[in-house]
């Protein structure tokens, strides 16, 4: 049996030139050049995506390619196209499956026959019941035409970032995957197509409502039953949906069910729910699953270019107070009422990095004022932060930017901050002194990072979070919303590096551990040694907790030729606003020489 994979129909009406072609005609007009011209003779077909997926035909001649996919690869069950799955067919379809096994050229001409127009679903990734019902102006177009409709996804609806499934959304699959959308430049299809051929087997982030690593380690029959990630997908669109599984942190069908009532009373099911939580309950923060009762240290974005902004956090227990994992979403939207949102960003705080996370939104458009927030599982949310990406270096346009000088904690809460976010600015840059080492008012001072580093890892960390908390109970939480209400620009200065050896990084480390040597002796006034100070524990342990808390984008250098700096995290940057500011941010801490003490008897000028 030859499979028929190509539509007369569906070619004239695709392609107004070819409208008036009879179907003799239109054969003879795709097989000659249609095909190399990339047009699709069948919503069932697309040659670029078997070619591509195929690399034992990539040398076949497009013709050639075309007849192996008829005679060979429907029954060989290759992929034939980014919305059409076969197999999924067979499995989600229990008649059918009954009635032709797993033979594929059957199954393709009954789905060709009867089971796209009896809404019958083909693709684990395409529903075109959810793709009518949220794109109204199709679904009045093609009063619910399924072969029309489909038409329509693959011909303008993916260009047109039309939502076509509640589990996957291109847009999505590219902010989460900064490579891919590197690659593809934003392309929607070859988003589908990249998930379909390495992305599942790869293991990337492609839904919110679906985390196959959760739903895998959630349920020990998955895991005994040792199912592929793509078997993961079937098992719980198939089966896993309708028996009320949780399919990520996010989402639980029957707990969105019982704690939305408007849902439960408007008779919605499971695939209903879905669907729903999709469109409108992601957005509107509804309760989808068991809460967690996640509290926030408070929020920051920083570093601004024209297209991203790093955004972070810190989770802990609302009950406990202590440091906890959580899985989040992020949501940035131009509105602050959040009406619209970006593709979400999907993240987890880290243990180790004492439940900070840091992410890099890649996704925006220059000179524009993004609110954001983050999402755990449950409904509960962060505070609301703000942020203006840079202009064009070649747009005239005002630049508002403040300065900030030390934050010593015996001055917390800081009650000049309190009403920051009124001054609407584009950006704020901390000179540095983020925290002090030493105690204040109910804060030990921080353990001495040479002779303890564990402890002052700790202890420096401990300082960090301080600067976000109130001094008393409900009182006003000092430097939080200061971090919450505009882009930041941080500098590393000498009391995040504990104001002694390890503030000179470019000093003599005197130990291997950073002892540090005599700054009196002028032999160590400049380092012949070819040890640095930011090369030991104790600087790294110091530099770490100050990246853990600050919104800065982490680099490393590489410089295979200069010691001092090769492997060191570059903390300087320059940022251009518009045509007529530029930002530059200077390291003067991580290869400074060593401070001096004494002049000698040359008379020397000491610049400090």
């Amino acid at each position: 049996m030859t499979a028929n994979l190509f539509d007369a129909n569906f070619y004239r009406s695709s392609y107004s030139d070819l409208a008036k072609l009879t179907d003799s005609q239109a054969l003879a007009h795709y097989q000659n050049f249609g095909i190399k011209e990339g047009r699709l003779g069948s919503p069932f077909l697309d040659l670029k995506f078997y070619r591509a997926s195929n690399s034992d035909l990539a040398a076949l001649s497009d013709q050639d390619l075309f007849n192996h996919a008829q005679n060979f690869g429907v029954k060989e069950g290759r992929k034939l196209s980014p919305f059409v799955d076969l197999d999924f067919y067979l499995n989600s379809n229990a008649d059918v499956k009954k009635a032709f096994g797993n033979n594929r050229e059957q199954a393709l001409a009954h789905l060709q026959t009867y089971g796209l127009q009896e809404n019958r679903r083909f693709s684990q990734f395409v529903n075109l019941d959810y793709y009518l019902g949220v794109n109204k102006d199709v679904d009045k177009a093609f009063n619910g035409d399924r072969a029309k409709t489909l038409q329509h996804l693959e011909t303008f609806g993916i260009k047109e970032n039309r939502q076509f499934s509640e589990l996957f959304d291109p847009t999505l699959y590219l902010a989460n995957n900064a490579d891919v959308n590197q690659a593809f430049k934003g392309d929607r299809l070859l988003a589908l197509e990249h998930l379909e051929n390495y992305g599942l087997d790869e293991g990337r982030k492609f839904s919110v409502p679906l985390d196959l690593n959760y739903y895998k380690n959630t349920y020990r029959d998955l895991q005994a039953a040792k199912l592929n990630n793509r078997q993961l997908v079937d098992h719980y669109e198939i089966y896993g949906i309708k028996e009320g599984r949780s399919s990520s942190a996010f989402f639980n069908a029957n707990y969105y069910l019982a704690n939305n009532s408007d849902l439960k009373a408007a008779g919605y099911n499971q695939q209903q729910a879905l669907q729903h939580f999709a469109t409108y309950g992601l957005a509107e923060a509804r309760n989808a699953n068991t809460k967690n009762n996640v509290a926030f240290t408070g929020v920051a974005s920083g570093d601004p270019t024209i297209n991203s902004a790093i955004l972070w956090t810190r989770t802990s227990s609302a009950v406990t107070k202590q440091g906890m994992m959580a899985d989040l979403v992020v949501q940035v939207s131009t509105d602050a009422q959040f009406k619209t949102i970006q593709p979400s960003l999907i993240t987890q705080s880290n243990p180790s990095r004492d439940y900070t996370v840091k992410l890099d939104d890649t996704a925006l458009a220059s000179n524009t004022r993004y609110y954001y927030r983050f999402l755990a599982p449950g409904g509960d949310l962060s505070q609301v932060g703000t942020f203006k990406t840079a202009a064009n270096p070649t747009d005239k346009v005002p630049v508002k930017i403040g300065f900030i000088p030390d934050a010593d904690g015996r001055f917390r809460p800081y009650p000049l901050t309190q009403n920051f976010n009124q001054l609407n600015l584009d950006a704020l840059i901390f000179l540095g002194d983020t925290i002090y080492e030493t105690a204040a008012t109910n804060s030990p001072a921080a353990a001495d990072p040479y002779a303890n580093p564990t402890q002052a890892l700790a202890d420096y960390r401990r300082k960090y979070r301080e600067g976000f908390e109130p001094v008393t109970p409900g009182g006003f939480s000092s430097l939080q919303t200061m971090y919450a209400s505009q882009a930041n620009f941080t500098l590393l200065d000498n009391h995040e590096l504990g104001n002694k050896q390890f503030q000179a990084g470019g000093a003599p480390t005197g130990t291997p551990s950073g002892s540090g040597v005599d700054a009196k002796n002028v032999v160590n006034d400049v380092n012949t040694t070819g040890s640095f100070m930011n090369k030991t524990t104790g600087f790294k342990t110091l530099e770490q907790a100050y990246s853990d808390y600050q919104p800065i984008r982490e680099k490393t250098i590489s410089a295979p030729n200069d010691p001092r700096t090769n492997g060191t995290q570059q903390l300087y940057n320059f940022q251009q606003f518009g045509a007529n500011e530029i930002l530059i941010n200077t390291d003067d801490r991580s290869y400074r020489d060593i401070r001096l003490s004494t002049l000698d008897a040359t008379g020397k000028t000491v610049i400090d």
